[in-house]
């Protein structure tokens, strides 16, 4: 996320830029989406709650855009949301998690991976004290928010596949714009690319300050 921090900070903004839990020199556990999206609020309410702020947006890509959009849920003071390479978040319906991730149906899903979702989902909440089905939906997250949400996706996204990015964009097509990007895969964004900042920047300068 340097890239893009120094493309915002060239271009005026203040970033902050933080490691979820578990993740980069952050301690805990990642809990896929127990905590982390309120951990984003309470983010987004200090910079809120700073004196020189005029509008709070949220960047991230892959597990951070997945963060991002499950946040909506927790009632993220956001003014606009971008972000690439988003997963759909459904942790908490992990029959359809997996379906959506091997292009089955939900019940056939069922059918061949219980044996492995339920025992893990148990020793998920005996070792460490979350139960992952209360994760948020980031469905459900998108359906009820009135944050105007950008969402750029590789057509040939394996990790993250552009159904499920469709699948968030049809759960609220009001306020969620779907950009494709032909030909990219997932590591397609890990370089921060000028073209696709560019267009988030240009996105988020279209937001108005409250008067």
């Amino acid at each position: 996320m340097l890239h893009s921090a120094q493309a915002f900070l060239g271009a005026g903004y203040t970033c902050l830029l933080v490691d979820q839990r578990g993740s980069g020199a952050s301690g805990g556990v990642f809990s896929y989406g127990v905590h982390e999206p309120y951990d984003l609020a309470n983010w987004a309410r200090w910079l809120r709650a700073r004196p020189w702020i005029s509008l709070v947006f949220g960047h991230g890509g892959s597990q951070g855009a997945t963060t991002l959009i499950q946040s909506l849920g927790a009632h993220s003071p956001l003014d606009g949301l971008a972000v690439v390479s988003a997963g759909l978040g459904t942790i908490s319906h992990p029959y359809r998690f997996v379906a959506n991730q091997l292009g089955v149906s939900e019940k056939t899903a069922q059918l061949f991976s219980w044996p492995l979702i339920e025992p893990s989902f148990a020793w998920v909440e005996r070792r460490h004290g979350f139960n992952l089905r209360q994760a948020v939906s980031g469905p459900d997250a998108i359906r009820s928010t009135d944050v105007p949400v950008l969402i750029i996706q590789g057509a040939e996204d394996r990790n993250t596949p552009l159904a499920g990015a469709m699948q968030l964009r049809d759960a609220n097509p009001g306020k969620v714009d779907l950009i494709v990007i032909p030909h990219a895969d997932h590591e397609w964004f890990s370089n921060g690319k000028p073209d696709v900042l560019k267009r988030i920047l240009e996105w988020f300068d279209g937001i108005p300050v409250p008067r």
